[in-house]
């Protein structure tokens, strides 16, 4: 009698004798619901599969598991669970169709079943392709989850299950949490995890509820991402509880291709932003995370890895092998064609270059004769005529020379006019002469005429 006096009085082991009891209960009984069988078992709940009798189709009853021993804290977040799960509608999410309370008091609510297999079996026959695609359908849900104004707290693959036809779905909101709290909406204490601590981001790991929104959750779904991809975690998680939350907290992922070689660059990059420890580096929702998956599988450039012009150019080609094909094939040919167009044209050009030289030098050789023979009105004219190419030349520069220094001419006057010197320029424009009477004669001509001076001198 001394040993259950002494038991007793410590509440601890009671509570536990008790809760043992309470887990020997028989399958409860729900109005509505038959051929109750447990389906999954958790630390707060029993899954049991039923038959909705109104409709026949096979359900899912989730029963807390306490019951009446269950604590304030476990209630309300069961109870919140339900409210929050039953806001939201989407495909990918699972939905709630009713609640309520057994005959010992124990909550429940009925959801829908998905009639499949957990994420991470689910996967093992995909491609990487194939993963990447289903990943992004899983973001695409937590998002709509996010908008509904609820972050889910504990995404990790057991809590995401594909149906028959390979679709996505996630399930139990039992962490979730408003993205937008209000007085008394907090039911964990601060330095209290919540969640699982493998996929727990680092908000999750420093205990602090005030940290967690909707980052947090894409945290999770970059541990989930990375696992799928790699078949690894992103560090090292099989430690002790102090070191697994050092290591979520300070250790960097391991680089994903240096675990599966196969993935890209940028699945690498869209994984490792997703998991920056700095919620500021990571995407900034879960659509941003989708996007990128899906530009992964596009062989797109992605937001995590800026591409170079060179880089996008590839891409294209790689996507699009038939059209860049048939355009490579047309640029081929068109600069064939304009190469050849611009060697003729070359070659025509030099043609035409070739024969105005010879035409100059011929014009030269004519000036040349033209000075020999004193017909300096010829040579002129065969200078001037010279193209721009032989006037350059030092050939022309000399018949110049010679026809100007030829300008003056000395000449022998009859008896009348002894002692008498003339001089006449090339163009006949300019007369003067000069004689023993002391007399300097100047004749010149314009558009008018002729005018002369003259001039005495000693």
């Amino acid at each position: 009698m001394a040993d259950e006096t002494h038991w007793y009085r410590e509440e601890a082991s009671l509570i536990d004798k008790l809760r043992r009891a309470v887990h020997r209960r028989p399958t409860p009984s729900i109005p509505g619901y038959s051929d109750l069988r447990q389906f999954q078992r958790g630390g707060q709940g029993i899954v049991y599969l039923a038959r909705q009798n109104s409709t026949g189709q096979t359900v899912a009853i989730k029963v807390l598991l306490d019951g009446a021993f269950a604590s304030d804290e476990t209630r309300r977040r069961f109870e919140r669970e339900i409210d929050l799960a039953a806001s939201l509608r989407h495909d990918g999410i699972v939905r709630i169709y009713d609640s309520g309370s057994t005959q010992d008091d124990r909550p429940y609510f009925v959801m829908e079943y998905i009639d499949g297999r957990p994420f991470d079996e689910h996967i093992q026959t995909l491609s990487i392709q194939e993963r990447l695609r289903l990943l992004a359908e899983v973001a695409d849900a937590v998002q709509h989850a996010h908008q509904k104004g609820v972050i889910h707290r504990d995404l990790k693959p057991s809590n995401i299950r594909i149906d028959t036809e390979g679709r996505p779905h996630v399930l139990d909101f039992g962490a979730a949490r408003p993205v937008e709290r209000k007085p008394g909406d907090t039911i964990s204490g601060s330095g209290q995890l919540v969640g699982s601590l493998p996929w727990a981001s680092p908000e999750h790991a420093r205990g602090d509820p005030r940290l967690i929104d909707v980052r947090s959750d894409v945290y999770c779904l970059g541990v989930v991402a990375y696992q799928a991809l790699t078949g690894e975690f992103p560090y090292d998680v099989g430690s002790s509880v102090f070191e697994t939350l050092k290591t979520i907290l300070h250790a960097e992922p391991q680089r994903p291709r240096s675990v599966q070689p196969r993935l890209d660059v940028d699945s690498e990059a869209v994984l490792l932003k997703a998991l920056a420890k700095d919620p500021a580096q990571r995407y900034q929702s879960a659509g941003e995370f989708a996007e990128d998956l899906r530009r992964c599988v596009r062989g797109d450039p992605v937001i995590a890895r800026r591409a170079s012009r060179f880089e996008q150019a590839r891409r294209f080609v790689r996507r699009n092998r038939v059209v860049s094909g048939t355009v490579a094939t047309i640029l081929l040919v068109s600069l064939v064609a304009a190469g050849v167009s611009t060697r003729f044209a070359i070659e025509a050009k030099e043609k035409q270059r070739q024969a105005q030289h010879a035409h100059g030098v011929s014009l030269l050789a004519a000036a040349e004769a033209a000075l020999r023979a004193g017909d300096h009105a010829t040579a002129r004219q065969q200078l001037d005529e010279a193209p721009q190419d032989v006037r350059e030349q030092w050939e022309w520069r000399h018949l110049e020379n010679r026809l100007d220094a030829s300008l003056g001419t000395i000449v022998d006057t009859p008896s009348a006019f002894q002692n008498t010197v003339a001089w006449c320029r090339i163009d006949g424009c300019l007369l003067a002469s000069g004689g023993a009477d002391g007399v300097l004669r100047v004749s010149a001509r314009s558009a008018t005429g002729w005018s002369s001076w003259e001039q005495e001198f000693q």
